[in-house]
């Protein structure tokens, strides 16, 4: 029982329409009135709402770095596996692959069927998600003003065609016609010009996202 003419030792906490209120009581000759006011109590279930969301928050970014680390670390790998035949380079923000002409097309021009597999290899190894562009350029052991200029383009037009047909996003990709502007070896004599012949495929990484 409550005493007559005393204040309770506390406020009481009671669910009223579902909402907690204070009731400050006085029962008797107390002076003041009986006071109903509502209270910022945070319900349990309302907590209990707010920590699992978080804790849902935390483990949706957790898996969201899991799956880039591992996207990432595929790619290299699959880029990695392009020195069985290809040379690589490697500069912050930008891989290469070197392919000499020989490696890639036939006697009148067109890709090989070796050409094409190793093309298909280097698709893979590209993410569209990860790219912010790709430069085809084409290297030859000829001026750009010789009658053959042309055909230094058109190489590079090849081979960009059968990475947009192979799933990479055509608009990341665009042609360079270098001709002998960068030369490896002196073209003084057959092997230096053969070595010069060659495709240069700029992979340009995109920059990472934060993850929150």
């Amino acid at each position: 029982m409550i005493p007559n003419g005393r204040w309770l030792n506390g406020p009481v906490v009671v669910l009223h329409a579902g909402a907690p209120v204070v009731l400050a009581l006085c029962i008797g000759g107390c002076s003041s009135a009986t006071t109903v006011r509502p209270t910022n109590v945070t319900t349990t279930s309302a907590m209990s709402s707010t920590s699992e969301s978080r804790g849902r928050s935390a483990h949706d970014d957790e898996r969201t770095v899991d799956t880039e680390r591992n996207s990432r670390l595929a790619r290299a790998d699959a880029f990695d596996g392009l020195s069985a035949f290809a040379e690589l380079r490697e500069r912050p923000g930008a891989r290469t692959v070197v392919l000499e002409d020989e490696l890639l097309f036939d006697d009148t021009g067109a890709l090989s069927t070796a050409g094409e597999a190793r093309l298909e290899r280097v698709a893979r190894a590209v993410d569209n998600a990860a790219t912010s562009g790709i430069v085809v350029r084409s290297h030859d052991d000829i001026a750009s003003n010789s009658p053959r200029s042309a055909d230094t383009r058109r190489r590079a037009e090849v081979v960009r065609a059968y990475l947009a047909a192979r799933g990479i996003s055509p608009a990341k990709l665009r042609v360079e016609a270098v001709g002998i502007q960068e030369p490896r070896m002196s073209n003084a004599s057959p092997l230096g010009r053969e070595s010069n012949r060659r495709i240069e495929i700029v992979v340009l990484d995109a920059p990472r996202k934060k993850v929150r």
